[in-house]
């Protein structure tokens, strides 16, 4: 368990183990070399992406007065980077577009998509603000395509596979803009979803959810190796 440990704990520290794990020839897949410190990669995309940031978002806003044209910059970004995924991708090597920040950007960029269509200048609405008067019709149709999201990540999870060339090349683009989608739904005011998304199990596990991530792979592999 501590081969490598110095290069892990580097990584953990600086935010840069996907490139380091790259730059090793560490292999995200393989099952028979536990890395310690393995999901670190997703740390370490999102802390250099909030470096580069702040200035792309400046950019937007001075640029583009109105939100939907603020979208413009992190949809061309999102773009990019899952081109950039399906173009890169080796079935010898799945890790350097997995672990990659220029192949693996577009579910940030999404995510900044949606906050820009749903935050205005003037106000921002919650899950908790009074529901905007709109039609039974258009508050239906907006569950129905969060529940239909829902359906096909969950369907995703057990179709799409390490050793498919699909996972890459459209399957994970495909799935952050289900989820961009479905946060969408979920911050409609008075949706089941939005409902739902209160029920305090999952409120309790959604504002503990990213710390159960960074801790539970170092603590299944200790456990399993004892």
């Amino acid at each position: 368990l501590l081969v490598g440990i110095g290069r892990q704990v580097l990584g953990a520290l600086t935010f840069s183990t996907n490139w380091l794990e790259i730059a090793h020839g560490s292999s995200y897949f393989a099952a028979t070399t536990p890395v310690l410190f393995k999901n670190f990669w997703s740390l370490a995309i999102e802390e250099q992406f909030y470096l580069v940031w702040p200035l792309i978002f400046l950019l937007c806003v001075t640029l583009f007065k109105r939100r939907w044209m603020r979208m413009l910059i992190p949809l061309t970004l999102a773009g990019i980077s899952a081109f950039l995924m399906g173009y890169l991708f080796d079935p010898d090597n799945t890790t350097r577009v997995y672990f990659g920040t220029d192949t693996h950007l577009f579910g940030l960029a999404l995510g900044i998509c949606v906050a820009f269509l749903w935050s205005t200048s003037d106000s921002v609405q919650t899950p908790n603000s009074p529901a905007k008067s709109s039609g039974k019709f258009g508050k239906a149709l907006v569950q129905v395509i969060g529940f239909i999201c829902l359906a096909a990540l969950i369907a995703a999870m057990f179709l799409l596979t390490d050793a498919s060339p699909y996972t890459f090349r459209e399957g994970i683009a495909a799935c952050s803009l289900l989820v961009a989608i479905l946060i969408w739904c979920l911050l409609k005011p008075g949706s089941l979803l939005a409902k739902a998304g209160e029920l305090r199990p999952l409120k309790y596990i959604g504002t503990r959810s990213y710390g159960l991530y960074l801790w539970h792979w170092p603590i299944f592999i200790v456990a399993t190796a004892l």
